[in-house]
């Protein structure tokens, strides 16, 4: 009785005992699956794989790929094992990225595609640009991190030593790296701004420009002709005839566009301020203010009809005559005649000062701002 009894208890530790090491095998398998997918939705490995599909698409127009037909991720993974250096540079890359996950949502419309690249491949810029890599300690945490994770990247095993003699090559060659990643960076971008081009261009066709004229007459106000006559010399058009949304109707000066809402602000808030300064003054100054507010608006429109002023001039121009909501239109007018005034004095070419900023003539290549300060020496 005693030996079927030991017997019995023994059959049961076995089975108890293993059924843990079952219960300690799956637990293992859960955790690493969990830790595989931690690895895989980092927002670096989330934007690789983005560059990644962005290379098939691209070598499936017949772009120029990193890959023949594009690069799959086993591809990447397999070029990083070449050597210590492609191990290194691809853990660094998904490791120290700094940003959110890219989403595949419309991945396929290049207009959705190209500004997502160009945002993805400045954050990797940054991180090979990055002056954290010459840190010791930041490269021990690349390392200890690396260990846990090559395997389930399926990166080969790459001792200590040889991944922080990587991270100071990549360190050395930061501004070679920065370099190649800015210019694919720098053709994304340029992608995406031909696409909104011709965007605007489908736009335009389909939806031309039309004149609004005589928006004076509707001005009741009977102390303002002055303000009238500005706003029917205004060169107002708009795309959309029918809408009654005055930021819809603009002037066009340069690329940029004066809105008609704009203007009326600008003028309201003018116009308060006569009747303030009448009030305040107990002198009947209200009239020759209206007229002198329109007679200033009519300048300015004047000036962006004339077209030997430079568009960057007038904008300039504008720019400087702004004060919060309120736009002084004939200080803006008279600023860009200054400016066309002063340039035409030195033939054209370089810079004339208008009050902040030093503006380039129409004969100077340059069309950077450069501030009066700056201009002088003063900076």
């Amino acid at each position: 009785m005693k030996i079927k009894k030991l017997v019995s208890i023994f059959i049961i530790c076995q089975s108890l005992s293993g059924c843990g090491l079952a219960q300690k095998m799956e637990s293992d398998k859960q955790y690493k699956e969990q830790k595989k997918e931690a690895v895989f939705s980092s927002s670096g490995m989330k934007a690789l794989e983005y560059v990644l599909k962005d290379d098939k698409i691209t070598a499936s127009e017949g772009g120029e790929s990193l890959c023949k037909g594009g690069c799959s991720l086993n591809d990447a993974i397999d070029k990083a094992n070449n050597n210590a250096l492609g191990i290194t540079a691809f853990y660094v890359a998904i490791h120290d990225y700094d940003g959110k996950a890219p989403s595949l949502y419309k991945i396929e419309d290049p207009s959705v595609r190209n500004p997502t690249m160009a945002e993805i491949l400045n954050r990797f810029s940054a991180v090979f640009g990055s002056s954290i890599l010459s840190d010791t300690g930041h490269s021990s945490d690349l390392y200890r991190d690396f260990s846990k994770d090559r395997e389930f990247l399926g990166l080969n095993n790459v001792s200590e030593l040889d991944f922080k003699k990587s991270i100071a090559e990549l360190y050395k060659r930061r501004n070679e790296f920065v370099i190649s990643i800015s210019s694919m960076r720098d053709q994304a971008r340029y992608n995406a701004e031909q696409i909104e081009v011709k965007r605007m261009a489908d736009y335009d066709k389909v939806n031309p420009e039309f004149a609004v004229t005589e928006l004076g007459n509707v001005i009741s106000i009977e102390k303002a002709p002055a303000l009238r006559k500005a706003f029917n010399s205004m060169p107002f058009v708009t795309r959309t005839p029918n809408s009654t949304d005055p930021r819809q109707v603009y002037a066009k000066i340069g690329k940029y566009k004066l809105t008609l809402n704009q203007v009326e602000i600008s003028t309201k808030e003018l116009l308060t301020e006569c009747q303030r300064v009448s009030a305040y003054t107990g002198l009947e100054i209200e009239n020759p203010c209206f007229n002198q507010v329109g007679n200033g608006l009519s300048n300015f429109a004047s000036i962006i009809k004339n077209k030997s002023i430079p568009d960057l001039t007038k904008n300039t121009a504008l720019g400087e005559a702004t004060f919060g909501r309120i736009i002084d239109f004939d200080h803006a007018a008279r600023l860009a005649k200054m400016h066309q005034e002063m340039c035409s004095r030195k033939n054209n070419s370089g810079y004339a000062a208008m009050v902040t900023v030093a503006v380039p003539c129409s004969g100077h290549g340059d069309v950077l701002y450069i501030s009066v300060a700056e201009k002088a020496g003063l900076l």
